[in-house]
């Protein structure tokens, strides 16, 4: 069959105006992302089997589709066949038809019983009209006939890999190329901070093995149609000018380096740096357009991005400095108003003027490396503002350092990218877990994951919704629980809930490992978790409809089990995540579930029903708890505003470190610094600043008590200071202070207190502190005392049967072989 021969009948046969229709099974209505236009030929479709052979040969889509069709196989043997046009002549008609300018990835295609036609101008075209066909096979085996007219909004669009931390797995990249392809985005952006070969030595070249690795990474990227950039953070130009023009020549080099190993896509970064040349910025991507980008024919256009890349860190004339210099034909990256933010049209239209071009937008989600606990972005892809279709050149998402958890919000950043006016957030959302992580429940999945989508307080201060659908029945029984007592339709939708938490952290343990173990090993600590926040849920509501003290107690007992248990998780968490992390910086935060407001519910619900349980036995509840309970004790000590909603984090149980990835400034006699709780001692000070004249231009300082202050002697290095601490001293606080006449910008690469590995800042007194959710963990048998005039001792604590309270009031304590017992708390009646 000639494709030009058959073609122009086709196109005079086709209606001139399109609609989006709500047809069953057709691609306006099931296919991700939405094309742009579609006609329905009714509800007429065509079996995948009564495809062609040679068409199931020619696209292995296609093929992999008909192959995997829902654990089934099926196999194409019939006649339709799919004929495509190379020049793309009709596709052209059609979009000028829609008044819509021709642009790369755009395809027409036309469904019929007798066959299959697609009409692109160029490769990617054909391959998202392949994919469009795939799609509609995975979802009912069939192909709907009609016709599709689509493009792409955005023309690039995809990931960019630029967070802090451990770079993601080769096989992991491989898997996420397939996911771009199947859903049309085109763009992958190599730029993780902690690879050296891209960051802190990026002239050097890659050793053999981790070449060759790349260049399966690219090629792989290549077969689905997705843009392999490579790019080289080379803020070590900028910040020593002299080598400037010796290290621009270093650059091409490496480029062409990397060029040799299949890369036909560029960037230069200049992201975290302290000092803003727009000029030399500009002369450095200048130098590379004209002596490696130009004098390739088969380059995509460089991106570069910038050290003032949001409007919040902007200043002076950088930005217009940087785009009457950059050539035009370089794109420019951009997070919006701050680091991590929605991205608007005011911050688009403000940043155009600016660099004379369309920005190519960085943005920073599902990315939790600045997050204080271990939480997961894994919630709707929201915030990105419809206005901006046709005003940005590139939407790449930065996502976590988990590849298989973040491509649920990949997916929905891809989608928006596609057609920004038909995506519908909550819907692709809900139904993309089930084609994002085939095996795998969707319901459970979107039951989990809407209750890990929030990262909690941060230094950005850029929040999620999360557990949107529990909200109002958690705001309902807050107010009944003021009131003192839960209706029995609040009671009820509560258990509801936290039933359905439970099993699907139940659900998910079971099939997971087995269908997804990639993500069961990124997922698996918050998957158990959320089981047991949900056994928490329910007990706290039994406790609050219980009427002896014998039974809230033992409702007590599951809360406290259940987070004990999640304690554990976190415990084990960390402890994975240190042993795997191999460049990136030690993990020490704590396990974040649904900590936006179920966890804060059901711990203030219980410390509530715990203070009642106090009065109804006539015992004292001991010395009040703080609403907010948990913490590290840990502070940051500081009077830079920016800097104080820092919070230090305890690594490996030796240090405690304050983490901050973003340059600051500190003004004459300011200062920052960590404090430790009472129990804990510092021995060793260690900063690393970044800044050759931070050991000339500070000092380090140490108190006891946080008020009185003497310096300290250091060893200093350039950027870098460290001294020893007299344990007999108890040293508790330390901090630099800027004591020259003018700012100092500075960045912590390194600011840590090394403290025993076996402090702590728990006593034996927090089994009667009043506080349910501190305690003291027992190792070994013990016996505690009985309390004179006491007539009744109850407590709680992770194992019950562990622990008995004697005739007499003592209580014994029996942990089981090779593990410990928690005592939380310690209630005597008298």
């Amino acid at each position: 069959m000639k494709p030009h021969s058959v073609f122009p009948a086709v196109f005079a046969a086709a209606l001139s105006a399109f609609v989006a229709p709500c047809v069953s099974a057709a691609p306006a209505k099931d296919i991700f992302p939405t094309p742009q236009q579609v006609k329905p030929a009714g509800s007429q479709k065509i079996p995948a089997s009564a495809l062609s052979a040679a068409a199931a040969r020619k696209y292995p889509s296609i093929a992999a589709a008909c192959r995997h069709f829902k654990g089934k196989k099926i196999a194409p043997a019939g006649s339709v066949n799919i004929v495509f046009e190379k020049d793309g002549a009709t596709l052209k008609k059609r979009l000028a038809a829609a008044k819509v300018k021709p642009r790369e990835g755009a395809y027409w295609l036309n469904v019929t019983p007798k066959g299959i036609w697609i009409s692109a101008a160029d490769a990617d075209g054909e391959f998202y009209a392949v994919q469009t066909i795939a799609r509609m096979i995975d979802i009912d085996g069939e192909i709907a006939c009609g016709e599709v007219l689509d493009w792409p909004d955005v023309p690039f669009r995809g990931v960019v890999e630029g967070y802090y931390g451990d770079p993601w797995h080769p096989d992991a990249r491989i898997s996420q190329y397939e996911l771009y392809g199947k859903f049309k985005m085109n763009t992958y952006i190599y730029g993780p901070k902690d690879d050296k070969y891209h960051h802190a030595h990026w002239w050097e070249p890659y050793p053999k093995e981790q070449a060759e690795l790349l260049r399966k990474q690219i090629k792989a990227a290549t077969d689905n149609h997705v843009r392999f950039v490579w790019a080289a953070h080379v803020g070590s130009i900028i910040n020593n000018p002299g080598n400037a023009d010796a290290d621009m020549k270093k650059l091409v080099d490496k480029f062409e380096l990397m060029y040799g190993l299949g890369v036909r896509a560029f960037g230069v970064f200049f992201d975290d740096i302290f000092t803003h040349n727009g000029e030399l910025q500009a002369r450095v991507c200048n130098y590379v357009q004209e002596n490696f980008i130009a004098k390739k024919n088969d380059v995509a256009p460089l991106v570069m991005c910038p050290s003032q890349y949001n409007k919040g860190w902007s200043g002076g004339d950088y930005l217009d400095v940087l785009g009457e210099k950059l050539h035009p034909s370089i794109n420019v990256m951009w997070t919006g108003d701050s680091v991590c933010t929605d991205i608007t049209e005011g911050t688009v239209d403000w940043v155009s003027k600016r660099i004379r071009r369309a920005p190519y937008i960085w943005w920073n989600w599902p990315v939790i490396d600045y997050a204080r606990s271990a939480a997961l972005c894994m919630g709707r892809t929201y915030g990105l503002d419809p206005k901006t279709k046709g005003k940005i050149v590139g939407m790449t998402a930065n996502p976590m350092d988990k590849p298989e958890a973040s491509k649920i919000g990949v997916f929905g950043t891809g989608c928006w990218a596609w057609n920004t006016g038909a995506f519908d957030s909550q819907r692709a959302w809900k139904e993309g877990f089930a084609l994002v992580y085939p095996g795998v429940s969707a319901k459970a999945m979107y039951e989990f994951s809407k209750h890990n989508s929030d990262l909690g307080p941060n230094g950005h201060g850029y929040r999620k919704e999360e557990s949107v659908d529990f909200l109002p029945t958690l705001e309902a029984a807050k107010k009944e629980l003021e009131g003192g007592k839960l209706s029995a339709g609040t009671r009820k939708a509560l258990v509801a809930e936290f039933e359905k938490m439970n099993a699907a952290g139940r659900r998910l343990a079971k099939e997971m490992p087995k269908a997804n173990p990639r993500l069961w090993h990124e997922l698996e600590y918050w998957i158990k978790g959320v089981s047991m926040l949900g056994e928490a849920g329910e007990a706290t509501v039994e406790m609050a409809g219980a009427g002896t003290p014998e039974k809230k107690l033992e409702a007590a007992g599951r809360v406290a089990k259940a987070f004990d248990r999640i304690e554990h998780y976190s415990e084990a968490r960390m402890k994975r995540s240190n042993e795997e992390t191999v460049i990136g910086r030690k993990d020490s935060n704590a396990l974040k579930v649904a900590g936006l407001h179920v966890t804060p519910f059901v711990r203030e619900a219980f410390r509530g029903e715990w203070a009642k349980l106090c009065r109804q036995v006539g015992a004292s509840a001991g010395a009040a708890a703080s609403a907010g309970g948990e913490g590290s004790g840990f502070v940051v000590v500081t009077d830079v505003p920016a800097l104080k909603s820092a919070e230090p984090v305890r690594e490996e149980g030796k240090f405690v470190r304050l983490k901050k990835f973003e340059p600051f400034t500190l003004a004459p006699k300011q200062f920052v610094g960590i404090g430790l709780p009472e129990g804990i001692h510092g021995e060793y000070v260690h900063l690393r600043l970044e800044n050759k004249d931070a050991s000339k231009s500070g000092a380090v300082e140490v108190s006891r008590d946080g008020v009185k202050w003497e310096k300290l002697k250091t060893e200093n290095k350039g950027a870098e200071l460290e001294g020893r601490l007299d344990a007999g001293r108890k040293i508790r606080f330390f901090r630099y202070v800027n004591t020259s006449g003018k700012p100092l910008n500075i960045k912590l690469e390194e600011f840590k207190f090394d403290v025993p590995a076996d402090a702590k800042a728990t006593s034996r007194a927090s089994m009667t502190d009043g506080d349910p959710f501190s305690g003291y963990a027992f190792s070994s048998a013990a016996t505690l005392p009985a309390e004179k005039g006491a007539r009744r001792t109850f407590v709680l604590s992770s194992d019950p049967a562990s622990v008995k309270v004697e005739a007499d009031g003592s209580i014994k304590i029996a942990p089981p072989k090779g593990k410990s017992v928690t005592v939380f708390e310690i209630l005597r009646a008298k």
